[in-house]
């Protein structure tokens, strides 16, 4: 397999259940493992439902040599200069608002370019989603003007699965209607993905998908994960993700069964030399 990762110029890993533990909490060698594979000439790159300025308060000042794919792929930019912006009209998410509102379980947001928007419903549940960082509690949610990359519904039972064929039979029109994890369903301009942000950001590179390594667990991953061959799905993932993916870790998001990966690349690479 080794041979395989010569190739390689750019990793891209999702968050929650890939990158971060349970606890929510970064492999505590990443510091030198993202040193390491930008000297071989690899970027560090991050695909995930959070907002940029989510991934921003993670990373800091490493963003400057990072690519990030935000927001379920409505977002990409790479070395902090914007590379892709899908934003839904000010009339499409007032609808989607109305519709969560309108369905049997989900507190509606807004994820901005400039911040989160919750309902004020979610307001006693502020520390589930405190990682979004720059939040607002709205009455009225259909008053924002803002350029809004997607519209999400929170569960905070963790529940999502069992309302999301609702919500793809209730939301018609130019949408695409994704779960997140087990507390979110994300709903954004129709095609829009990891997978389609990846490849957006492949383009601006001049890449080929044979030179992307993909990482990722969840239900919001499965189009990256089939954007390239080398791509993996966490041990932790469900069996249908991992039908998506050509590899699996040997170990779990929690015993940062991602460091797996990253070293496959950089054992690659230094014997290339």
């Amino acid at each position: 397999m080794t041979e395989s990762f010569k190739e390689i110029k750019l990793v891209a890993s999702d968050m929650d259940g890939t990158l971060l533990n349970d606890q929510g909490e970064l492999p505590k060698q990443l510091g030198s493992y993202m040193g390491d594979l930008q000297a071989q000439g690899v970027i560090f790159g991050i695909a995930s439902g959070k907002p940029y300025y989510a991934l921003e308060a993670v990373f800091k000042d490493r963003i400057k040599e990072m690519a990030l794919v935000c927001s379920g792929g409505t977002f990409v930019s790479y070395q902090e200069e914007t590379v892709y912006n899908s934003t839904i009209p000010k009339a499409g998410y007032r609808d989607l608002v109305r519709l969560i509102k309108e369905a049997s379980k989900g507190i509606p947001a807004l994820i901005a370019n400039d911040k989160a928007y919750f309902d004020y419903q979610a307001k006693p549940y502020y520390d589930d989603f405190s990682d979004y960082v720059k939040i607002e509690f709205i009455e009225d949610l259909s008053q924002v003007e803002a350029e809004v990359n997607k519209v999400t519904a929170y569960f905070p039972d963790y529940d999502n699965k069992g309302y999301l064929q609702e919500y793809q039979e209730q939301i018609s029109g130019p949408y695409t209607v994704m779960p997140s994890g087990a507390k979110w369903i994300d709903i954004t301009m129709e095609g829009q993905s990891k997978g389609h942000g990846l490849d957006k950001l492949l383009e601006k590179l001049n890449y080929s998908p044979r030179e992307l390594v993909v990482i990722g667990d969840s239900g919001n991953d499965t189009e990256m994960l089939s954007l390239t061959p080398h791509s993996f799905a966490m041990k932790n993932a469900t069996d249908q993700v991992k039908s998506y993916a050509n590899y699996t870790t040997s170990q779990s998001n929690n015993d940062q069964g991602v460091l797996e990966v990253y070293k496959k690349v950089l054992a690659a690479k230094n014997k290339s030399k």
